[in-house]
């Protein structure tokens, strides 16, 4: 079982957990690894190359608008040996369909236009996958005694608290069911209200979804 490493944090020693403990850990586990996968709004997160890792049959492609943080990826790409054959980073909107998509931390930004844009990249029968907050309607003082990790505080400064606030509490579990039901998904599995791993009683709560498109966008 593949180990991984709990992110450094002041005051905090680094631990390791099995990844399937973690929630993206639990998305992935609930989902087929098929033959083309696309990880939608993939940032500087380190989940695509965890997921070429676990699914090795897949080719894994993590896509971001943001040309700045595909860069410091690819450049990591270099760094890192052995790297992945099967995962490759690109800020080029994807022209093919892929057969799994996964968008994790990214959909509350903006959830009906991007969820429309992630399942323009699904064939019809594939499976798409989200793990996002789960705080909608939670007090404003309860939100930011749990807006702790540090990237959560750099967030925080360059939205400021209003607008971070207000972005991270309007889209739950529900929203995203009722979301995926209009675009004909048949849910494969739904779990809200999850803790991470590492502050299980004051860190962000999130939740997963999967799901099945029986069309294509």
């Amino acid at each position: 079982m593949k180990m991984y490493a709990r992110p450094e944090e002041p005051g905090v020693s680094r631990t390791y957990i099995k990844f399937t403990e973690t929630i993206p850990g639990r998305l992935i586990s609930a989902m087929q690894p098929l033959g083309k996968c696309l990880v939608f709004g993939c940032g500087h997160s380190h989940l695509p190359h965890i997921v070429a890792c676990l699914w090795k049959d897949a080719q894994v492609t993590a896509y971001d608008t943001d040309h700045q943080k595909i860069a410091e990826k690819q450049h990591s790409m270099r760094q890192l040996h052995p790297w992945p054959r099967n995962l490759d980073y690109t800020a080029e909107q994807p022209a093919q369909k892929f057969d799994t998509v996964l968008a994790t931390n990214v959909l509350h930004e903006n959830p009906a236009q991007l969820i429309d844009e992630s399942m323009t990249f699904l064939i019809a029968g594939g499976m798409i996958g989200v793990m996002d907050y789960d705080m909608k309607g939670m007090p404003r003082e309860d939100f930011f005694q749990r807006w702790v990790t540090t990237f959560e505080e750099q967030e925080r400064k360059d939205l400021g608290d209003d607008r971070c606030y207000a972005m991270h509490t309007a889209f739950g579990l529900d929203d995203c069911i009722t979301q995926m039901e209009l675009r004909q998904v048949t849910m494969i599995t739904a779990n809200g209200g999850l803790q991470r791993e590492r502050w299980p009683e004051k860190g962000t709560s999130h939740f997963i979804y999967a799901g099945r498109s029986t069309t294509e966008h």
